[in-house]
């Protein structure tokens, strides 16, 4: 009898241990877990082979999330706060594991690295903008100094934005919601033209456009002291905003790809209304330098 225990101690512990491997294989390929491809190193991996402390957001996560642009990643990564200037709605103030650069003066350099397609984004103003065609956002936790250079302490935010497809096709999104929202989306990819390997080689191209409108947040009233001037401007927080991107790529090889694009973002806004709440005595110490 205690040999036959023995015997089915091993036989019990092998199944306990390949239960739950089937039961995630039945699940992974029932539900079909999608495969995420960054270049967080400088070259296409997959996110569970890269040995970097890193978050990605596809292109699904992008759209059911809204993000147009990086103000809008604030509270969707570990580790990441996102805030505009309070002077500037359209300077990033970005701190990722506590290095943050709040000074928006140009003699400043951040902490954090922003990339869009490569390209490096150097000061804090003009950080936060709309993306017209955005595929995924990488966000590094820091140091990252050895794979993208100075002025990344606190790690990299890259912006990858999406290559023609080649396939003709193409979306139009239209959003309303409270304060006026009004926003519009529009993408058209054409197709292909030549074939790889072939004479010129293949062309394609894609277009894309957003549009974004809102009222303020905090009204913007005349006041009634006397000689009291009208209003500055439109309500605190509000939101004129447009972007569009045009994009070509030729591909002559099979392993050669030659890309091209144009892209602008425009805003006009007004910053949120700020004002101070509470003021304690030491403050009121220092400012006074005693």
């Amino acid at each position: 009898m205690h040999n036959k225990k023995f015997q089915r101690a091993p036989l019990a512990l092998a199944i306990a241990l390949a239960l739950p491997a089937a039961l995630a294989a039945a699940i992974a390929s029932a539900e079909g877990i999608e495969q995420v491809t960054v270049t967080a190193q400088k070259r296409e991996q997959s996110l569970q082979e890269t040995p970097i402390a890193i978050s990605a957001l596809t292109s699904t996560a992008l759209e059911q999330q809204d993000i147009r642009d990086i103000a809008a990643l604030n509270g969707m990564v570990p580790n990441l706060r996102l805030a505009s200037s309070p002077g500037n709605a359209n300077g990033a103030t970005i701190n990722i594991r506590g290095a943050v650069t709040i000074n928006p003066a140009l003699t400043m350099e951040p902490t954090v690295g922003l990339y869009l397609d490569g390209v490096y984004i150097g000061k804090n103003v003009g950080g936060v903008f709309d993306i017209a065609d955005l595929e995924r956002v990488e966000v590094l936790r820091g140091p990252q100094g050895s794979l993208y250079g100075k002025n990344t302490i606190g790690g990299a935010i890259n912006l990858i934005t999406k290559k023609p497809s080649g396939v003709f096709g193409g979306e139009v999104r239209v959003t309303a919601g409270s304060y006026g929202l009004t926003s519009t989306k529009a993408s058209l990819d054409t197709p292909a033209i030549g074939t790889v390997g072939e004479g010129l080689g293949k062309l394609s191209a894609k277009v894309a456009y957003t549009a974004t409108n809102r009222d303020g947040f905090i009204d913007n009233v005349e006041s009634n002291a006397p000689g009291a001037l009208p209003p500055s401007g439109e309500d605190f927080g509000n939101l004129h905003a447009h972007s569009g991107r045009a994009a070509l790529l030729w591909q002559p090889l099979e392993n050669l790809d030659v890309s091209y694009s144009y892209d602008f973002s425009r805003s006009d806004q007004r910053p949120r209304f700020y004002q101070i709440t509470r003021l304690d005595q030491t403050t009121v110490d220092i400012y006074n330098g005693m």
